[in-house]
């Protein structure tokens, strides 16, 4: 019994084929001809399509934003770092001051290196959401 290939649905790998142009041109006017009968598979490829449109606009969108986001980082990064040594650049206070808690720089240097590792981490969780 001989196939009616014109009537079989091509499956989204075949479609895809079809829209990029990667099908030998028998396959290429087979679903050619399938797609001018059948409105299920029209609306298929047109899905497809949309759906590589949308991931074209996203990929493109994302290396420009993902740029920006990054040289901030980076300037604001580089501005902590360089208050931080500035803040190790001022003359030491004595043990002796009262005014002078050891502790109290420690918990200041502490307290900056916890908000930078928030900050990168919260920027991580953002890029990982787009």
């Amino acid at each position: 019994m001989k196939r009616n290939l014109a009537t079989e649905h091509p499956d989204d790998a075949a479609l895809l084929g079809y829209l990029d142009a990667e099908l030998s041109r028998v396959a290429m006017r087979r679903t050619e001809k399938h797609l001018q009968c059948c409105w299920k598979c029209r609306s298929d490829l047109a899905e497809l399509e949309r759906q590589a449109e949308v991931i074209s606009r996203l990929l493109s969108n994302q290396d420009d934003s993902d740029i920006a986001r990054m040289q901030h980082a980076k300037a604001k990064f580089l501005n902590l770092k360089g208050s931080m040594e500035k803040l190790s650049e001022k003359p030491a206070l004595k043990a002796s001051s009262t005014f002078f808690k050891p502790e109290a720089a420690g918990m200041v240097v502490f307290d900056a290196s916890l908000k930078l590792v928030r900050w990168f981490a919260a920027e991580v969780r953002a890029q990982e959401v787009i």
